[in-house]
């Protein structure tokens, strides 16, 4: 969002950041300011605080804060904005909002990163509800907005059935090229991971890989880097495994650390699993580590055959394989010029596709055109 909003402000288009709660990746409080100016662009937490509750009361307490104070920030500052743009939207949450756009007359962009119907397997009463209710928000964006962006072709593919192409665009995975100067001192053995720990994401079986190769090769090193919400689990795992000593998890970092972080690292992993739900999804991830100019080994999984090539800008296996994900790593350290040269590769590609200078033109069209 950050990239986004300074492609837009570069444009000569005002940009405001709108949050309506505090993410959960933030519970460690890293991030601390709940209303000031970035790099020039004015962002907003609606319920003046960038830390969610823990508890489920208290949740709902903000939640209902949030409703009111957002329907108060929207009559006051209607007059000073022409476009809601709405990120990752579910109904459910984003009601009154799309309302508020459409009695005010104001259009309204969705962006989708995910196919949100595909996440919730199973048959639980609970499922089930969800699932039908992401399915409907799916089937009626055409009348809920007028541009919808997608961020994966499969999700494009999904949605050109419920709009007409003239209001539906893909903007892939893109990242600020100028975050990533690879200037980082290298640390030997280093391998890194950075998400979120979710499911889809395959952290359990890169702590499986990493065990077997490191059998192999007791110099290698693992870095997790994010937020966990599993941390106990993840924490048990590794310590099962005696790799304690082995495994960095660094929690929440702040924005300006990540570059140094990936970059330090001699190998980068994308590890997602094969799922309906990671297969419509496309991991910001992929083109930050591309930026920083590690080599990186990615799970088949989703659009990356259709940007990248193994061998060439990245080394890639077939999704949920611990045995091939822990091969490539010895691979990496037993041939260090072929890789470093996948690693500079994988930056000239992501100049080519992911830079948010030449993606976000598409951007700035739309909401030109609108």
């Amino acid at each position: 969002m950050k990239a986004y909003a300074h492609a837009l402000q570069e444009a000569g288009i005002k940009v405001q950041l709108v949050f309506l709660w505090a993410s959960v990746f933030n519970n460690e409080g890293v991030n601390t300011e709940s209303k000031g100016v970035w790099q020039d662009i004015p962002f907003e937490f609606i319920t003046r605080s960038s830390k969610r509750p823990k508890s489920v009361s208290g949740k709902i307490l903000q939640s209902i804060y949030s409703f009111f104070r957002m329907i108060g920030f929207f009559i006051r500052h209607q007059h000073e904005f022409d476009i809601t743009y709405i990120y990752s939207p579910d109904i459910i949450a984003y009601w009154h909002i799309i309302l508020m756009s459409k009695l005010s007359r104001k259009k309204i962009v969705f962006e989708q990163t995910e196919l949100k119907s595909a996440y919730r397997d199973g048959n639980t009463l609970r499922q089930n509800f969800w699932r039908r209710v992401h399915l409907f928000d799916e089937r009626n964006a055409q009348n809920l907005c007028h541009h919808l962006i997608v961020i994966s072709k499969n999700l494009y593919t999904h949605y050109k059935d419920y709009l007409p192409k003239s209001r539906l665009s893909l903007i892939p995975i893109i990242v600020d090229l100028r975050r990533f100067t690879n200037h980082a001192n290298k640390r030997e053995g280093l391998i890194g991971y950075i998400g979120s720990f979710g499911y889809k994401d395959g952290v359990e079986g890169i702590i499986q890989a990493f065990e077997i190769a490191q059998k192999e090769n007791p110099q290698l090193r693992l870095r997790l880097i994010g937020y966990c919400q599993n941390f106990d689990r993840i924490r048990a795992l590794i310590e099962s495994k005696k790799l304690t000593e082995k495994v960095e998890m660094t929690g929440l970092v702040s924005y300006d650390r990540i570059p140094k972080l990936l970059e330090e690292c001699q190998l980068l992993l994308m590890n997602r699993i094969d799922t309906k739900y990671a297969h419509h999804g496309s991991p910001t991830k992929l083109a930050e580590y591309l930026a920083s100019g590690v080599p990186t080994i990615v799970t088949n999984v989703g659009d990356v055959k259709d940007y990248l090539t193994h061998k060439f800008d990245t080394f890639i296996i077939p999704a949920e394989h611990d045995a091939e994900l822990a091969n490539a790593m010895l691979i990496r350290f037993k041939e260090m010029g072929t890789f470093d040269s996948i690693g500079k590769q994988g930056r000239s590609t992501c100049e080519l596709k992911f830079s948010h200078e030449i993606q976000l033109q598409k951007l700035v069209k739309i909401i030109n055109e609108l």
